[in-house]
């Protein structure tokens, strides 16, 4: 890990601010439960604004990324596999979604549907770059 990146004072305040948003909720035993209304923007909730703005303060913690390895000792079907992650991701709206800064205020913006980012190779560096939940796309997959 490299350490903290030079957060501008725009980012700090929004920091402190998500931090004490957090444990206002947390003390009040509030959680965002309403769903989303379908095109819209909306805040972040608490635990989206926490881990994005642990993300921007240190950037390659890589809080946004999950990553899995699977093996198996059958063929694969490349074409049938990338059809069924393809698949997965164009029904997982979620993965779509971008954070915009509106008014000081981080939102989860809609974005273009979820594309996934093939990777010839599972040993390629971009494995272990994080996720821009900026820019997207927020799915990799390699074979």
């Amino acid at each position: 890990m490299t350490g903290p990146a030079r957060l501008s004072e725009q980012a700090r305040r929004r920091a402190l601010r998500s931090v004490l948003r957090r444990i206002d909720h947390e003390a009040a035993g509030r959680e965002f439960t309403e769903p989303r209304p379908a095109g819209a923007e909306v805040p972040l909730t608490v635990d989206q604004e926490w881990l994005y703005t642990a993300a921007q303060a240190v950037p390659d913690l890589a809080a946004m990324a999950v990553t899995a390895r699977l093996e198996t000792g059958r063929r694969l079907d490349h074409a049938r596999l990338r059809a069924a992650v393809e698949a997965v991701a164009a029904a997982t709206p979620v993965l779509g979604l971008l954070v915009r800064e509106h008014g000081g205020t981080l939102v989860q913006a809609p974005g273009e549907l979820a594309r996934v980012r093939w990777h010839d190779s599972p040993d390629e560096p971009a494995w272990r770059e994080p996720f821009d939940p900026r820019r997207g796309p927020l799915c990799r997959a390699a074979v």
